[in-house]
């Protein structure tokens, strides 16, 4: 995805969360788009590529997509695979990155993670749903606060030239979640200097 194509995704995300899902008074401070992709994890030292849901995840009508099965299967190499989407690693099923990386890959990458000042949680469109949401376009799942997550930043990884951007998602129990993000970058410096506020003069 260029940077081009990403910023117009992002920037539809955004609008759709803020209009139909943050509460009042509520700021998004970061969105993680939806991306076709596998997701692989590494739980309890047992690596799982791609990754199949460990818990129960929603039943949704879309088809799994036919993309080729991934080939690399370590945290070093992982985004130079271009089928690999994203990487969480935790000791166990319970963990927050794990909980995410489960509808990452039941949602077949339609899911998006969300996190606000608030609180951080899992969105499904809830038109892809097999069963009924009352809760409008996006139905929530694996809610938490905000304080659930740690911190996120910005990094370079992979054996490629260029290394490609990833946002890295520090959860509180220790969990992790690497996204391949082309606006890693942008979104990290955009969500601190949102942060900060405006300056006073």
């Amino acid at each position: 995805m260029t940077d081009l194509e990403a910023r117009t995704v992002n920037e539809v995300v955004e609008a759709e969360v803020t209009q139909f899902w943050l509460r009042p008074g509520e700021r998004l401070v970061l969105a993680v788009d939806p991306m076709r992709g596998y997701a692989a994890t590494v739980v309890g030292g047992q690596v799982r590529v791609p990754h199949v849901a460990i818990r129960p995840t929603p039943a949704v009508t879309t088809e799994p997509p036919k993309w080729p099965l991934p080939v690399q299967g370590a945290l070093d190499d992982w985004t130079d695979d271009p089928t690999l989407a994203y990487w969480a690693a935790g000791q166990s099923p319970d963990q927050l990155a794990i909980r995410v990386a489960d509808h990452l890959a039941a949602s077949h990458g339609d899911a998006r993670l969300v996190l606000t000042d608030q609180r951080v949680a899992v969105l499904y469109p809830s038109k892809i749903l097999a069963e009924p949401s009352p809760d409008g376009p996006f139905t929530t799942f694996e809610q938490a606060p905000a304080t659930a997550v740690r911190g996120f930043v910005a990094l370079l990884s992979g054996r490629s030239v260029p290394p490609c951007p990833v946002l890295r998602i520090d959860f509180a129990d220790g969990s992790t979640l690497l996204v391949r993000d082309v606006l890693a970058a942008k979104k990290v410096v955009r969500s601190q200097t949102a942060s900060r506020g405006p300056r006073s003069h």
